[in-house]
């Protein structure tokens, strides 16, 4: 362990004794502080600031007014340096973690449709943003407890080509199907009655590029992936 030495006036003595004492040591209190991503610099500062007093090398009497005018340490500066620099990275590694938009991924462009559900849960831990339709039935056909685990929860951004399925009947249900480039189906969503004009006016029986924001709804035995509640997303 370092020692300062200084000389000085000892009283129980009665004469001029060198005094001693003992430093931290700072290069290892530093590795510590940075190994320790910062949470040794407590320790560090405490040892700094309170060091205790000189002592007669001859008697042990603590001269404690010396030790009051040395407090000072020319390690108090890198002190300040590193305490400084850890929470700059602090500071950005907390900004970079709870960013609204992570790196190469867009904010989802607004819905055209109105929807009756307040809370958009797309964004959610797991969930990507953008999913394509057959990237979704294929996490489906490879795992479907997992995927519906995944993906069930709240709501998907999905895009592919899709073509309306117009009611059979005055009653029947009316369809969006995702198709892929031999127009075989690969997803579809179910229309709410109320919003079928709308979709109608956007799509027809041939497919078109477009992206919707949607729910998961079921996955049959036979590979049949349903979607609902759809909203258009402008592209």
């Amino acid at each position: 362990m370092p020692i300062s030495e200084t000389t000085d006036w000892c009283e129980s003595c009665g004469k001029e004794r060198l005094f001693r004492r003992h430093e931290p040591e700072h290069w290892l209190h530093l590795g510590l502080t940075i190994v320790s991503g910062g949470w040794w610099l407590p320790v560090w500062l405490y040892l700094t600031l309170f060091r205790g007093p000189f002592r007669c090398s001859r008697c042990g009497e603590p001269f404690r007014a010396r030790a009051t005018a040395g407090t000072g340490s020319a390690w108090l500066l890198p002190f300040a340096v590193v305490a400084f620099g850890l929470l700059a990275v602090g500071v950005g590694a907390g900004r970079w973690f709870w960013r609204d938009d992570p790196p190469g991924q867009k904010s989802p462009p607004q819905s055209l449709a109105v929807s009756t559900r307040t809370t958009d849960r797309s964004d959610q831990p797991g969930i990507p943003a953008y999913l394509s339709a057959a990237d979704l039935r294929r996490a489906f056909q490879q795992n479907p407890e997992q995927a519906e685990a995944r993906y069930g929860q709240g709501q998907l951004t999905v895009y592919g080509d899709v073509r309306l399925v117009p009611p059979a009947g005055p009653s029947g249900q009316a369809w969006l199907v995702f198709v892929d480039s031999v127009d075989e189906p690969i997803a579809q969503v179910l229309i709410p009655q109320e919003s079928y004009e709308r979709f109608e006016a956007r799509f027809g029986e041939r497919p078109t590029k477009a992206t919707l924001r949607c729910e998961f709804l079921r996955y049959s035995a036979e590979g049949s992936l349903t979607l609902h509640r759809p909203e258009l997303v402008v592209d």
